[in-house]
């Protein structure tokens, strides 16, 4: 599984979905997600659910034996409770 987490429009997020089944975008701003909703229209990506919940809150809910591949955060790290990030993504 692919989570982006603060996927904000998708600018990792997609580029980086070809390569998995699913991938996952959770950023809390509806604003960010309906951009990254267009973009994934105009680019034919169906490989992509986008979730509004701020990062920890997401990562509290995923099972707790869900294999991880690959956790991205780009430029939205900064703005998250970063030990609880960490934590969650390394359970």
């Amino acid at each position: 599984h692919y989570i982006d987490l603060g996927c904000g429009t998708g600018e990792l997020l997609l580029p980086l979905s070809s390569y998995f089944k699913t991938s996952v975008g959770v950023d809390p701003d509806e604003d960010m997600l309906r951009v990254a909703t267009k973009k994934m229209k105009n680019q034919n990506i169906s490989n992509v659910i986008l979730i509004q919940s701020i990062a920890e809150d997401y990562l509290t809910s995923l099972p707790e034996n869900l294999a991880l591949d690959l956790v991205t955060s780009g430029r939205s790290f900064h703005w998250m409770k970063q030990e609880i990030v960490v934590k969650e993504v390394y359970a």
